[in-house]
């Protein structure tokens, strides 16, 4: 009876459309996931403090440690997951383009554009140029030079795979099953994207003031306040924003764009 079990269990895993499926979406599982984890981790420690998890975690001596900084910081293990599927995404994205090219297929353009594009987007998320650039500019106008050159940055990086997706978009148009969901996936993707970029663009505007009344009226003040960084007297709210919410939506706009990537590999078999 259980060897019999065991084999429909398997057949059932197995089968061709489920298997399709994971091959695809198994980027967004792993995000979500994650997500799940690490958003957990900041209601049970930070939040909470259930079994007394920060004193156990952290000690006494409390400023600077909340558990959530440690895993959404920039540079932390959600923005290496963040990398590794943008980096999945260029190469599968480069492949795809290579395939297509030698069929002498115009979409093989598109591909290479998105290849690009995911390739810029890695180097800047895992090198700030922005943010060096930034200091550059600071030098001659102060704070508003310092913005400027940012979002410049940014605007130029974003422009390459908005190019790609504007001017081969009739390409995609395709009504298969497969290529529907590509499209679906790619476009998420975009608008996912998107948000976090126009966040961390428009962050001096927002991210204070909106950290400060999560922090304050929704929680009631239980997260621990990380004094001395940057030199700033007050930096919880600009943190929570920058690095919780701000690293999660990235991480699942980068999910999208692998998991959209392999939902093309998929039409073109």
């Amino acid at each position: 009876m259980s060897k019999q079990y065991k084999q429909v269990r398997f057949r059932t895993i197995d089968h061709p459309n489920v298997d399709g499926l994971l091959s695809i979406y198994y980027p967004i599982a792993i995000a979500a996931a994650w997500l799940c984890f690490g958003w957990g981790v900041f209601v049970v420690i930070d939040v909470f403090n259930l079994w007394n998890t920060q004193q156990l975690l952290f000690g006494a001596a409390r400023s600077g440690a909340n558990a959530y900084f440690q895993l959404f910081r920039d540079g932390g293990p959600t923005e290496w997951l963040q990398w590794a599927f943008l980096g999945g995404a260029a190469l599968t994205w480069a492949y795809l383009a290579g395939v297509l090219f030698e069929r002498e297929n115009p979409i093989s353009r598109l591909f290479l554009l998105m290849a690009g594009a995911m390739l810029l987007m890695l180097i800047e998320d895992a090198g700030n140029p922005r943010h060096m650039l930034g200091r550059y500019a600071a030098f001659l106008g102060g704070d508003v030079g310092r913005y400027v050159a940012s979002t410049l940055v940014m605007a130029a990086i974003a422009a390459l795979p908005l190019f790609a997706l504007v001017r081969y978009w009739k390409l995609l148009r395709y009504n298969t099953p497969e290529r529907t969901r590509a499209r679906r996936l790619l476009i998420a993707a975009f608008a996912v994207y998107g948000l976090a970029a126009a966040s961390s663009a428009l962050s001096v505007f927002w991210y204070d003031q909106t950290g400060h009344f999560i922090l304050e009226r929704i929680l009631g003040g239980r997260v621990v306040p990380m004094t001395g960084w940057w030199g700033r007297a007050n930096p919880d709210g600009y943190l929570l924003m920058d690095n919780l919410f701000e690293e999660s939506v990235e991480l699942i706009g980068a999910s999208f764009f692998l998991a959209a990537a392999n939902a093309f590999r998929k039409s073109l078999r």
